[in-house]
C-alpha cells in the first residue's frame, strides 16, 4: 500500500496547482452563475447541450448530495468514474510507469551533464 500511495504522490504531485486552479474554477462558475462557453453558443441556437447543470453536480458531488446531482445532470456519474479511474489507477498502468521512467532518467541525464 505504501508503494502504491508513494507513486500516486509522484504521478500526480506536479498536477497539485492545476487540480485546485479547476476545484476554485468549478467553484466560481457555480457560485456566479457564469455561462460555459458551449451553453453560448448553443443557446441562441435554441439547443441544450449535454453538459447543461454538469458544474451544478460536480458542486453537489463534491458537497455529498448525490440525488441534487442526478436531478442536475445524470452524466456526471459516468465522469466522475472516468476521473476517479485516471486519479486512482492510470499511474498504476504500464504505458504510465515507462513515462514517469523516461522522464526520470531524461533529469538524471540533465543532472549528470550539469554535474561534468
Amino acid at each position: 500500500m505504501r508503494t502504491y500511495a508513494k507513486r500516486l504522490w509522484v504521478y500526480h504531485r506536479r498536477f497539485l496547482r492545476l487540480y485546485g486552479l479547476l476545484m476554485i474554477g468549478v467553484y466560481g462558475v457555480y457560485l456566479w452563475h457564469l455561462p460555459t462557453p458551449l451553453s453560448l453558443l448553443l443557446k441562441p441556437l435554441g439547443l441544450h447541450s449535454w453538459s447543461a447543470g454538469l458544474t451544478r453536480a460536480s458542486v453537489q458531488v463534491m458537497q455529498g448530495h448525490f440525488s441534487a446531482a442526478w436531478a442536475y445532470n445524470p452524466l456526471i456519474f459516468p465522469l466522475l468514474a472516468f476521473m476517479l479511474s485516471y486519479v486512482f489507477v492510470f499511474p498504476l498502468l504500464p504505458a504510465a510507469r515507462r513515462q514517469f521512467d523516461w522522464e526520470n532518467q531524461q533529469k538524471g541525464k540533465e543532472k549528470a551533464v550539469f554535474k561534468s
